[in-house]
């Protein structure tokens, strides 16, 4: 199992027992798959499917993180009522046991294992774990500024970095499982011309921080705080950043929900298309 960085990252224990949980995890989820994939059921209120699976990694992770970090507040998908307000705390764990179960459920490759800290209400480390391929690709920005991204795979340790941003040339990924005629239209009228199919807002995440595309825009409102806890972390740590469709900073306290869909980019992209997309909006949704 690979380590942190123990000289340099103030939350190298954090990190450790996260990398540690999410591979356990992934394990899991590869052991339980075929009795998962024959029992999915669906949950209340339109929230996606859920499998056995799902449910045996939540509690995995969530026994773990409870034993080593017993004073923090820990939320996980499975767990926790959508409706409630988030818990007003110094350190939040949040967690996707499963993240992409829709591909999952269909037999497709494209799932994590999502871990992620919020600290004072911002993500402050990520870890996700790509089962099928064994990779890992984690992020942390430490108390003191300072910011490590890494891909992890077969022992080897690859610095994560955004690429350059080409506007003639940008990437954009799209949703395996979610398809969108709205996003496509949009992304018609942004330019952009290369599209990269892929399921798990972590995978997407992964994507950009490694440099194989720009951007990620969703418009939906089923995007919640363990969706975007540890892809952020990952990406800020990168050179890019997670935010609202619109630009907003997303929020870690008040409702699990962020309401108006995330834009994924690296900083650079993310400059580019920000007043595209505003103005995009503004003519669809005009005020008043």
């Amino acid at each position: 199992m690979p380590r942190g960085d123990h000289l340099m990252n103030p939350l190298h224990q954090e990190l450790d027992c996260a990398l540690r949980l999410a591979e356990a995890a992934g394990s899991l989820i590869l052991e339980k798959r075929s009795v998962a994939l024959a029992n999915v059921t669906q949950k209340s209120n339109n929230q996606g499917p859920v499998t056995e699976a799902d449910l045996a990694a939540d509690a995995l992770i969530s026994e773990g993180l409870r034993h080593a970090f017993p004073d923090d507040v820990l939320i996980t998908e499975e767990t926790w009522a959508t409706d409630d307000d988030l818990p007003q705390a110094s350190r939040v764990w949040c967690v996707d046991p499963l993240d992409g179960t829709s591909d999952f459920s269909k037999g497709g490759p494209d799932y994590v294992v999502m871990i992620g800290l919020c600290i004072d209400g911002c993500p402050a480390l990520g870890v996700v774990y790509h089962p099928v391929s064994e990779t890992f690709w984690t992020g942390v920005t430490d108390v003191n500024g300072g910011k490590s991204a890494e891909k992890i795979h077969s022992g080897q340790r690859t610095p994560l970095q955004v690429r350059p941003f080409d506007a003639e040339r940008a990437a954009v990924l799209v949703s395996r499982s979610h398809p969108s005629r709205a996003i496509d239209q949009m992304l018609n009228e942004l330019g952009v011309q290369e599209r990269i199919t892929r399921g798990s807002v972590g995978l997407k995440g992964g994507a950009i921080a490694h440099g194989e595309a720009d951007l990620y825009v969703t418009a939906t409102n089923h995007i919640k705080v363990w969706d975007t806890c540890a892809p952020q972390a990952i990406l800020q740590a990168a050179g890019g950043q997670l935010t609202g469709l619109l630009g907003a900073p997303l929020s870690y306290t008040g409702k699990a929900s962020h309401p108006v869909g995330v834009c994924a980019a690296s900083n650079d992209a993310h400059a580019h298309f920000q007043p595209l997309i505003q103005k995009l909006w503004d003519r669809r949704h005009p005020a008043g």
